[in-house]
């Protein structure tokens, strides 16, 4: 069977229920972890599903995470838009790890914790000024 073939499912996978992942995720698990995909723009690329082959490949270098590189899947029709935009989760080593560590610091658990009281009494705040429940269906447009 060629590969083109073993392409049987449209990527990303529409949820039945929006708190739950897709149940085809199961089945892809069971009996075939790495299956061709067929994206939104009608080209192919490959969904991993197993834990270990998952953090396999977010650990292999020859994988990318960087959305700017040729060949990177497309799952947005309108990704050329997002290409400009540099985020942390889409770079890769060693420019990843430098973005990190500056990141690392103010996030520590001890950190955190200090901004619970400041955070705490704003959520409050803004409790006390939706009112009650009726109040707040009242405000909804």
């Amino acid at each position: 069977m060629s590969i083109e073939q073993q392409t049987r499912m449209d990527f990303p996978v529409r949820r039945e229920n929006p708190l739950e992942p897709p149940s085809m995720y199961a089945r892809l698990r069971e009996d075939e972890p790495v299956a061709k995909v067929r994206l939104p723009d009608g080209s192919t690329s490959w969904i991993v599903t197993r834990f270990d082959d998952v953090r396999a490949v977010l650990t292999d270098r020859r994988f990318s995470a960087d959305s700017r590189k040729p060949g990177f899947p497309i799952l947005m029709p309108h990704r050329h838009l997002m290409q400009k935009v540099r985020m942390m989760n889409r770079l890769d080593l060693p420019e990843h790890t430098a973005y990190r560590r500056l990141f690392v610091k103010p996030f520590t658990s001890r950190s955190i914790e200090s901004m619970r009281p400041a955070i705490q009494g704003h959520v409050d705040d803004l409790l006390t000024e939706l009112g009650s429940t009726a109040s707040i269906l009242i405000r909804m447009p």
